[in-house]
């Protein structure tokens, strides 16, 4: 994000979306859907899609590609999921390994790849870990039992090597680790279960450290309750337990009180200071307060009147934000609390997404897969996303006063995602930006644009997306046609 401010930075940043929006659109023709601070970014773009139009008429033209949407959301819609720890592989290890240009580095001198490349790596990348445990020794079984110069493995009574009736029993990841070490013949799927059981391993080792007690609570505060339903009734309690274990770093019990800051109405910053002294957190981090605040547009600190000392006293109060100006012209949080908070289950605005299955610790989900689903059944609530459309594209969605096109020069579409909004079933497309890096693969974006079918959802998050948003996305491609997610 940038500070309003600077307006040199500001523009620098601003071109830089635009590039990346731009890049996405040119395949299609979509309308643009945006909140309303993003509608100079929204303009700029349509300017410029209009232009490249003038010069190429052709451009964005196929079966029914002017229905494309692109929504421009920022991280406004939804700070909580940044804060939260993901329990899906791809996102543990990025939230508790090291990963450093797609590897991580293991045993010395191995490497483990967590790219697009490694076919086990991309089937269980968005699986929960838990899952992945349960299911990594039976395919390491399956492999071992689809060699046939490794049948003698059952008969040498390897009790390593699960059984289907055990595969739902814990398996000692390095026993199964030793299995496949032993098969030289296929080193390259031998050393992709390998890395596969380290990363595994690692992430638990990790998790069992403390991580399952901050996920728990994560979970409670920003789900109104607990695993079993109960109400949280008091979030600052919860709080003020878990700051008693020492296990929580500085990163960590911040992360819990930009939490609580959002979850609550808004409170002083006498109050805040307090809770920064139980975390035992420096108030030197109160600059992060404010920044969540221009984030969120709303004054999330209620600002205490600033002390006017004399030149001789030496109790000089240090990060007074009531010393900010800026932030003391946001608007008061009550204004905009239906606003600001509409991502939180316990407001009950949104699809209730937890039944049995469910894990305690995952009952989260991102709010941007609630806008993904009513952008693609037409029912945006168009106080909240604005309109911007090309001339001369039709509005199938009702968005404002149609304006009659010639449809004659589009074949029937064959895209999952229909124009009516309709959802249907159908095999499943690829998320090619879910990596962290999603510039590294544009050439295969590229193509897969190019050979896409249909209209698309493109999302742009400014400001960043998770990976947790990247697999949601991902998971309802199984469910719709293709989208882009930057």
């Amino acid at each position: 994000m940038f500070l309003s401010y600077r307006s040199f930075n500001r523009c620098s940043v601003l071109l830089s979306w635009f590039s990346q929006i731009l890049w996405i659109s040119l395949f299609y023709s979509p309308k643009f859907y945006r909140t309303e601070s993003n509608l100079e970014l929204a303009r700029l773009v349509q300017v410029k899609l209009d232009t490249y139009k003038s010069d190429n008429p052709i451009l964005g033209q196929g079966s029914h590609k002017d229905q494309s949407l692109l929504l421009i959301v920022d991280r406004s819609l939804d700070p909580i999921t940044p804060l939260l720890h993901e329990l899906t592989l791809q996102a543990m290890c990025y939230d508790l390994l090291t990963v450093e240009e797609n590897t991580i580095e293991y045993s010395g001198n191995r490497k483990a790849n967590v790219a697009d490349g490694d076919a086990l790596w991309k089937e269980f990348r968005h699986q929960h870990v838990a899952d992945v445990t349960r299911a990594l020794p039976q395919r390491v079984r399956e492999f071992a039992e689809s060699k046939k110069q490794f049948v003698e493995f059952e008969e040498a009574n390897i009790d390593n090597v699960p059984s289907k009736e055990d595969t739902n029993k814990n398996v000692d990841i390095r026993d199964l680790s030793d299995l496949i070490k032993r098969m030289p013949q296929y080193q390259t799927e031998s050393a992709s279960y390998a890395a596969a059981y380290h990363i595994v391993e690692t992430c638990m080792a990790t998790f069992k450290k403390g991580v399952d007690k901050l996920c728990e609570i994560e979970q409670d505060l920003v789900m109104g309750e607990n695993a079993k339903g109960e109400p949280i009734t008091d979030p600052m309690r919860v709080l003020v337990d878990i700051f008693k274990y020492d296990f929580t770093s500085v990163e960590e019990r911040l992360r819990l009180l930009l939490i609580f800051t959002l979850i609550k109405e808004g409170f002083a910053e006498t109050h805040l200071d307090k809770l920064l002294d139980c975390a035992q957190v420096a108030r030197s981090f109160k600059p992060l307060f404010a920044s969540l605040s221009f984030i969120m547009n709303a004054q999330l600190i209620q600002s205490d009147p600033v002390t006017i000392l004399l030149p001789n006293q030496t109790n000089v109060p240090q990060y007074q934000l009531g010393r900010c100006v800026s932030l003391l012209r946001l608007p008061p949080v009550p204004r905009v609390s239906q606003l600001i908070q509409t991502y939180l289950p316990i407001k009950k605005k949104r699809r209730d997404r937890v039944n049995a299955s469910s894990y305690a610790l995952s009952r989260w989900t991102p709010y941007i897969l609630d806008i993904m689903e009513q952008a693609i059944s037409g029912k945006l609530d168009k106080s909240r996303f604005g309109f911007v459309v090309a001339k001369g594209i039709k509005d199938v969605f009702g968005l404002g006063n149609a304006v009659d096109t010639s449809s004659k020069d589009f074949k029937k579409p064959s895209a999952r995602f229909h124009a009516s909004g309709v959802l249907s079933a159908g095999p499943s497309a690829s998320v090619r930006s879910s990596s962290p890096n999603p510039g590294s693969d544009r050439n295969t974006a590229a193509s897969s644009m190019a050979e896409h079918c249909g209209p698309r959802l493109i999302v742009f998050v400014v400001g960043g997306f998770t990976l947790s948003e990247a697999r949601v996305g991902y998971q309802l491609t199984q469910k719709v046609s293709f989208f882009y997610l930057n």
